[in-house]
C-alpha cells in the first residue's frame, strides 16, 4: 500500500449553510487532486444545519482529504 495523499481545504459556511472562500491551504503535491478537493466542497449545495443558531456571518473550517492508491 503506498503512502496516501493529503491535501488541505479550508472554507466558510455561511449562516444559510452555503460553502464560500474554498481555498486549498496546504497542498498534497498533485494538482489534479488539489482541485478536485476544492470542487467537491464548491459543489455541495448546502451544509444543513451546520449554521443553525449561528450568531456569527459564517464558520470557518479546515477540512483534507486523504488520497490512497
Amino acid at each position: 500500500m503506498s503512502t496516501a495523499q493529503r491535501v488541505y481545504i479550508t472554507f466558510d459556511i455561511a449562516r444559510d449553510g452555503h460553502p464560500a472562500n474554498v481555498q486549498v491551504e496546504q497542498s498534497s503535491g498533485v494538482p489534479s487532486l488539489d482541485i478536485s478537493a476544492q470542487r467537491a466542497i464548491q459543489r455541495i449545495d448546502h451544509f444543513r444545519g451546520a449554521a443553525a443558531g449561528l450568531f456569527r456571518k459564517q464558520i470557518s473550517v479546515e477540512f483534507w482529504f486523504d488520497y490512497k492508491r
